[in-house]
């Protein structure tokens, strides 16, 4: 669904285990997404 490939926005995904996570949604593209699946407090 292309509403929620917007910037910022956190979507449900599957890694290739079956494994559900959360992504942030970083940069949209064309046919290219960019995804980020670390806690948003990494780092801090």
């Amino acid at each position: 669904d292309e509403e929620m490939l917007e910037e910022g926005k956190t979507i449900p995904m599957m890694d290739t285990e079956g494994n559900r996570l959360l992504g942030s949604v970083v940069d949209v593209k064309d046919d290219v997404v960019s995804m980020d699946s670390n806690n948003p407090l990494a780092g801090e």
